[in-house]
């Protein structure tokens, strides 16, 4: 579990043992439901304590690093990077509020993109940044602090951009564009060096806020994201696929709350694109902490192969955070909290493979 001020990591590596269309504004198409194949389980082989000041949230792909938010008190905090061997620290000394759940490494590891904004009394105003790890400096890509032409002393719109996804080649990143003011989701891309963005598609049919979680930009240049809808067709909750010029939108995972996982998030992707690392979200019922041995597996798509996550360290407790993988797909890391600690656990978690 990530706790405010000493963070102790616990670390565990996973040997892997086992092997519908959604709509634009203008178009309809059916959702295609299926069963899943259950796959064998992981177990974990080794792991090691990490001591750091901060909250770490993501891992460099060449495991050099680690991200998260700074000690600091109250809502708005900074955003860190800590090398793995020594806990040295680099900070933006700027406090924002930070989406933790935004904080994404590039491929090539030398910088983190994260959503971050200012509170406002309807809705956050919440632009994208990128902390370049060597220079210790960041990048404006979108929002308010980019927006010169703005009149001093006024508000800046009220859209809020989120889910930062980097290109496998680490020079674009795609996000999610939002707000109540402005009624709905658009997927848009920019530059890692700037420029304006432009727009992916538009989510259909309207709404604020659907996109649930990290999205991924998958090396066929297509994105892996959730939607989680409140007002819309509930059939469109689950996990999807779309090309990033807009092309070939399709729904790889169902997951309403009668599915088998429902409202699902992506933790992580393997570095080719087969497995994604999926977990419900903690609204889900049971709502009780889930601790012990095994954490249950429940998954429904036509292309997913499976797996439990199966801890046999001895250590029991909470699985705190959910899978990521190696850059070869062999093996994974995920959190462990004990099982005295009283943080929020995750109900579900399973591997999908994405072909």
């Amino acid at each position: 579990m990530w706790v405010r001020g000493r963070l102790v990591a616990i670390l565990a590596m996973l040997l892997l043992t086992g092997g519908g269309a959604f709509p634009a504004v203008a178009r309809e198409a059916p959702v295609v439901r299926a069963a899943a194949r259950q796959g064998v389980a992981w177990d974990i082989a080794a792991y090691r304590a990490l001591a750091i000041d901060g909250q770490a949230w993501a891992i460099s792909p060449d495991g050099w690093w680690l991200a998260g938010l700074g000690t600091e008190p109250g809502e708005e905090q900074s955003l860190c990077v800590w090398a793995v061997a020594t806990g040295e620290s680099r900070c933006d000394p700027q406090l924002l509020l930070i989406d933790p759940t935004s904080i994404v490494w590039a491929p090539d590891s030398a910088a983190v993109a994260y959503a971050a904004g200012l509170s406002y009394p309807t809705e956050p105003n919440q632009e994208i940044r990128v902390f370049e790890v060597a220079a210790g400096t960041t990048t404006f890509l979108t929002g308010f602090s980019r927006d010169v032409t703005r009149t001093p002393g006024t508000a800046p719109e009220m859209v809020a951009d989120g889910s930062p996804a980097w290109s496998p080649d680490s020079r674009e990143l795609a996000f999610t564009r939002s707000g109540y003011s402005l009624g709905q989701t658009i997927l848009m891309r920019v530059a890692r060096a700037g420029g304006e963005p432009r727009e992916i598609a538009r989510l259909g049919p309207p709404e604020p806020h659907i996109v649930a979680g990290p999205m991924h930009w998958l090396a066929d240049d297509s994105l892996l994201f959730a939607i989680d809808r409140f007002d819309g067709p509930d059939e469109q909750n689950g996990l999807w696929r779309i090309g990033v010029d807009g092309d070939n939108p399709s729904q790889v995972l169902a997951g309403d709350w009668g599915d088998a996982l429902p409202l699902p998030r992506i933790a992580n992707v393997s570095a080719d694109g087969r497995w994604a690392s999926v977990y419900s979200d903690p609204r889900v019922p049971p709502y009780p902490w889930i601790h012990g041995k095994r954490i249950p597996t429940r998954c429904s798509t036509s292309i997913a192969a499976l797996t439990p996550v199966v801890d046999r360290t001895g250590e029991g407790g909470y699985v705190a955070a959910p899978p990521r993988f190696s850059p070869d797909g062999a093996t994974a890391i995920f959190g462990i909290a004990p099982q005295a600690s009283r943080g929020a656990a995750l109900q579900s978690v399973a591997p999908v493979v994405m072909d």
